[in-house]
């Protein structure tokens, strides 16, 4: 069913050639050969010329490829500094909010602890269970913070 035809069906004998010879083909005739065995005009290109324009070319891309790796390297190495910045920005930010946490904790607990002294030691005709007034606050740690000034910055 193929292309292939089987001329006779007998097997081939010792000496015999395995193949049917083929006639040889007629040698093209060209118009004019150019010096240097190539054929066609003197402005057409030649395999020699189309080779070197072919390894120029594969040069340019090699250099163009370490460009691209190069850029590529330097991107990823700029990419790791930048989550490294980043994971110890994000470090920071927690301790310093855990350290504001603890700090409200604490001048929470100092401020119940200045208004229970201060209505402890409040006029006996005001009742215990008086909460000092903000301005009164405001005036008592005024007093206070006065007091750890130095001597010539204090009002």
């Amino acid at each position: 069913m193929g292309s292939y035809r089987l001329l006779d069906d007998r097997p081939v004998d010792p000496g015999e050639r395995e193949a049917v010879g083929r006639p040889p083909r007629k040698p093209r005739v060209t118009t004019a050969a150019a010096p240097g065995g190539t054929a066609g005009d003197p402005g057409s290109p030649a395999y020699s010329d189309f080779g070197r324009a072919m390894v120029d070319r594969l040069l340019d891309l090699g250099r163009e490829v370490a460009t691209l790796r190069a850029s590529t390297r330097q991107a990823r190495e700029e990419a790791r500094a930048a989550r490294q910045d980043r994971d110890e920005a994000e470090q920071r930010a927690r301790a310093l909010a855990e350290r504001v946490q603890s700090l409200e904790g604490r001048a929470e607990m100092a401020e119940s602890n200045l208004r229970t002294l201060l209505a402890a030691a409040r006029a006996k005709d005001v009742p215990n269970d008086a909460k000092v007034s903000d301005s009164e606050m405001e005036a008592i740690l005024g007093v206070l913070k006065g007091a750890e000034a130095p001597e010539g910055d204090g009002p």
